[in-house]
Parts: C-alpha cells; sequence; structure tokens
C-alpha cells in the first residue's frame, strides 16, 4: 500500500489507521518526486495520493488501482482524472472501516483477514495438547512398568527381613515452675488519682472549631484540580486560527505558517467546526504577531485577540475574494 501525504499529521494518522490489525504493509512518502523514486524498486498493490499533491504537479504513472484523497467532493470528482488508474477519491477525515472497504474493492489479493489467523492459532493449541497427552501417556506406562518389576524382585529373590524400628527417644523430664513470691504487705500505699482540670466550654468549643478548620483546610489543599492541557513554554506561543471550513484549508493554511520567518516547529491541538488551534515554536527578533500582519503566502490575516501566550486571527485567502458572489 502506497500512501503520498504531504501534511505529517495526516499522514500519521492514516498510516495508523491503514496499519491496524497488520492487514497492509503501507510505505508512507510526502511528495510525488519520492514516490517515483520508491516506484523504481517497488510495486503496490494499491495507492492513496494527496490532491494537494496533485494540483501542484503531474502524477507519477503508478500501474496500481488508486484513490484520490480531497476534503470535497467538487475537488475530489475533479482531481480523479489527474491520476492515472485512479478509482475514485476518498474523504481525508474517513473512517477505518469506509477506508479499508475501498481499499478491499480494488485488490486482487485479499489481505489476509483474522479469520486464518485464527484457525492457524487453533491448529498450533490443538497440537500442542496431543503432544501434552502423549507425553504423560508415556510416562505413566513406563511407571507402570517399574512397579510390576518391583513387585516380581522379592518373590525372585526371596523376601528381605523388615529392618528393626528404632526406638523413641526418652521424653526430657519437664522443669519445675518456681513457686511465686510470697506477697509482701509493707509496700506503699497508692494514693488516689488527681483530680483534672478541664476547660471551660467556651474554651473547648472554640478549640473544636479550630480543629475542624484546619481539618478541612488540609483537606482542601490535598485536592488539586487535574489539568488535562499544559501552558505554552518558553518561546512557544497558541494561535487560534478561524475560518478554516475544510481538512484541506487546514493543511493548506499550516504548509503556508511553515514558510513564516522564525516558526519551528508545529504541535496541532484541536481542529473542530472550522476552528483550528495550534501551538508555535517562533523564536525572532520580532514579534510573531507582528509578522502575521505582515501578511502569510496567499492569506489576509487580521489579528482579533493577543495576550503573552495566545494569538486570536481571522484568516481569508486570496482566492475566496475571487470566488463569484
Amino acid at each position: 500500500m502506497l500512501l503520498v501525504v504531504a501534511h505529517p499529521t495526516i499522514g500519521a494518522a492514516l498510516a495508523t489507521l491503514l496499519g491496524m490489525e497488520a492487514r497492509y504493509e503501507v510505505v508512507r512518502v510526502q511528495s510525488l518526486d519520492q514516490a517515483e523514486a520508491a516506484l523504481k524498486h517497488w510495486r503496490p498493490d494499491a495507492a492513496l495520493v494527496d490532491g494537494l499533491l496533485l494540483k501542484v504537479g503531474p502524477a507519477p504513472r503508478i500501474e496500481a488501482p488508486s484513490y484520490v484523497l480531497s476534503g470535497s467532493a467538487a475537488d475530489g470528482q475533479g482531481l480523479v482524472r489527474r491520476l492515472p488508474d485512479a478509482r475514485g477519491w476518498l474523504r481525508k477525515d474517513a473512517t477505518a472501516e469506509e477506508l479499508r472497504a475501498a481499499i478491499d474493492a480494488v485488490l486482487t489479493t485479499r489481505a489476509r483477514g483474522p479469520r486464518r489467523r485464527t484457525l492457524a492459532t487453533a491448529s498450533a493449541v490443538a497440537l500442542s495438547i496431543l503432544a501434552i497427552v502423549a507425553a504423560f501417556t508415556w510416562a505413566w506406562a513406563v511407571r507402570s512398568i517399574d512397579r510390576r518389576r518391583g513387585r516380581d524382585k522379592p518373590a525372585r529373590r526371596g523376601a528381605r527381613r523388615p529392618e528393626p524400628k528404632k526406638p523413641a527417644p526418652p521424653t526430657p523430664p519437664r522443669e519445675e515452675v518456681p513457686p511465686p513470691p510470697p506477697t509482701r504487705h509493707d509496700a506503699p500505699i497508692p494514693s488516689e488519682p488527681r483530680p483534672r482540670l478541664l476547660p471551660p466550654r467556651e474554651d473547648r468549643q472554640q478549640r473544636d472549631l479550630i480543629q475542624k478548620a484546619l481539618t478541612d483546610e488540609d483537606a482542601a489543599k490535598s485536592q488539586a484540580i487535574p489539568s488535562p492541557r499544559t501552558p505554552p513554554g518558553p518561546g512557544e506561543v497558541d494561535l487560534v486560527v478561524t475560518p478554516l471550513p475544510t481538512p484541506d484549508d487546514w493543511h493548506r493554511f499550516e504548509l503556508a505558517l511553515r514558510r513564516v520567518r522564525g516558526v519551528g516547529q508545529l504541535r496541532t491541538e484541536y481542529y473542530r467546526h472550522g476552528v483550528l488551534k495550534v501551538r508555535v515554536s517562533f523564536q525572532g527578533t520580532e514579534r510573531l504577531a507582528t509578522l502575521l500582519r505582515a501578511g502569510i503566502q496567499g492569506y489576509r490575516v487580521r489579528i482579533i485577540g493577543e495576550d503573552r501566550t495566545t494569538l486570536q486571527v481571522l484568516v481569508a485567502s486570496d482566492s475566496d475574494d475571487r470566488r463569484p458572489g
């Protein structure tokens, strides 16, 4: 299975879905040039190609059933004609069952399912049980033969006299317990217990209130509020971007953001309802907000919120201005 996806996060997710249960052997590349290099010494049974890469350059000759990965039906149907041996298009956010059903429909050799592995495992277990039963049967037979031989030896050689029993060791004499010492009547007479001074009622109530307050304070300190996410570290900024309606828009914006001067590693926090939150590693003399206001290639950016660790931006692509209506 050949997987050609440029975006690292989407490519890793698709490779994980296809690699579940060891149904397919997945070879993943990030460009059309890498795909051509891999096809020189290896031929896949099927392929999944990112539609964004087909817009940039010509598709290689894969010579295997292929699918186009796209974020919308219009783009997917239009890009199918650019890929030789294309059998259709699939969404980038398709489930594992949808991917397996589409791939199995075009494969000439079906992926080995779990049923064959189950039969092989059951056969191995049955053979192991038969071997253990045979070993126990052989050991029982050998032991029975040895017992019969042992019973016949006294009849042929004569019975041996039983050995005399050893006398039991003598019982040691019991130690005599010394009598208790006599009671003395010249000991000091115990005095009565001294009366204990009790604090007044008001002091006892105040003491109980203080003790209860200290106990409640210790219990409140011991309960920590769990935090599933960590704040940005030194050199990191959380960037909240909207609107990005489709996964293709998310993919295209992250590729454009990586070209900004000073931007390093990107880690996606979440993407839902057209809103993307990504943690950006940034190093530079200028502020990240200043560079974003200057513009990202292919986008117009407007800052709507900013603090020490978070930037909120509105984006609009150049292609949106040229759309009719």
